[in-house]
């Protein structure tokens, strides 16, 4: 309709009131075209990377409304495994740094996977003091890592590690550092309830908040995890119990 006014109009055969009606028609229905092409645009989602929906939020022909989440999508090509490690173990995270970190999963056992130091807080969480480090790997092809699953964080530092029958595990945050480097802990006796510094190697972290202990403890002994800093030879102490709920 447009095009033949407009020839009309050139002839002078109808009038400009015409023909500027028609123009505004042709102009309101090129805007609602390309509004109409915008939406069909918008019904295209293009992920922003090459993933695996983990989860779909809504159903085929459901209604949805602008900014509303579709699908949860994971990129699984590359892993990061999330740990809290105590402050004298921190050197060992730096990145660039000599030490051999591995992870171990239940899914695959037997297996050790090579992990490379991505990131790492520079700020100590004020409850436990330990920094919060992200290591990364590449999916292993003969087995399925997946998000949540847990993983084992083995660290050889200096191409040592403890493999001593003698192993003790403990909390890491009970470990502190002497003024000469070395380790020690400290050690509750319930005869003389006194506390006591005990010298110890340590070796690996076990998981996230545990560490291997090969020498300087024995079974029985009772390590002190809670106002360490505070402690001194000899001190006398009361151990903390827990009241039961509802007392």
């Amino acid at each position: 309709q447009y095009n033949r006014y407009k020839e009309l109009y050139a002839k002078r055969q109808v009038s400009k009131a015409d023909f500027d009606r028609y123009r505004a028609a042709r102009d309101v229905a090129r805007a609602q075209l390309e509004d109409a092409q915008n939406a069909l645009k918008d019904t295209t989602l293009v992920a922003p990377f090459d993933g695996v929906i983990a989860k779909r939020y809504v159903e085929n022909f459901q209604k949805v409304t602008a900014k509303e989440p579709i699908v949860y999508l994971q990129l699984i090509d590359k892993l990061e495994i999330l740990i809290d490690v105590p402050e004298l173990m921190m050197a060992q995270f730096s990145q660039g740094g000599e030490s051999e970190i591995s992870a171990e999963f239940d899914s695959a056992p037997g297996n050790s996977y090579a992990l490379t130091v991505k990131e790492f807080s520079t700020d100590a969480d004020p409850a436990t003091q330990t920094y919060q480090v992200v290591l990364a790997m590449d999916q292993p092809e003969e087995v399925n890592i997946l998000p949540g699953m847990t993983a084992k964080v083995n660290v050889v530092a200096g191409g040592q590690q403890a493999t001593s029958t003698d192993n003790v595990i403990i909390p890491a945050i009970a470990v502190l550092n002497d003024a000469d480097g070395s380790d020690y802990v400290w050690i509750y006796s319930p005869e003389s309830k006194t506390v006591n510094k005990a010298q110890v190697s340590i070796g690996s972290l076990e998981g996230s908040k545990n560490i291997i202990v090969s020498e300087g403890l024995k079974d029985g002994d009772t390590i002190v995890v809670a106002g360490i800093s505070k402690l001194q030879d000899g001190m006398q102490v009361r151990p903390w119990e827990s009241q039961r709920e509802g007392k």
